[in-house]
């Protein structure tokens, strides 16, 4: 129900949706577009402990029931990937340049400077 914004060395805590008074405040350590398995990974390597909510605890599940980790790891016919590995593999590399760009931009944007697209 929230994330974190830095800003040169400030950082906000920003809701995603209307929060009740008393209701704790909570954040993902890790990408949330990654397989609940490899979520628990990184929290256990990165950060030492094992999460309990309620979607690593017990999986995510879409709408109409489908197990959203099986939809994840499932291979992508129209890429021609022979498993979910190799899709997951990507999206983690497009998530990390994106990340990069973000950042490259936040420190512009403290420096004074702007990016302009071309």
């Amino acid at each position: 129900n929230a994330v974190l914004y830095y800003e040169g060395s400030r950082l906000e805590v920003r809701t995603c949706r209307d929060v009740d008074a008393g209701e704790e405040l909570c954040h993902s350590y890790v990408e949330l577009c990654q397989p609940t398995a490899r979520r628990a990974a990184q929290l256990r390597e990165r950060y030492g402990f094992e999460c309990a909510c309620v979607r690593c605890s017990g999986g995510l599940r879409s709408r109409a029931g489908e197990d959203v980790d099986a939809a994840m790891e499932a291979p992508h016919p129209s890429l021609g990937e022979a498993n979910g590995a190799a899709a997951a593999a990507r999206l983690e590399r497009a998530a990390a340049v994106l990340r990069r760009a973000a950042e490259e931009e936040e420190v512009e944007e403290e420096e004074g400077g702007s990016r302009k697209a071309t």
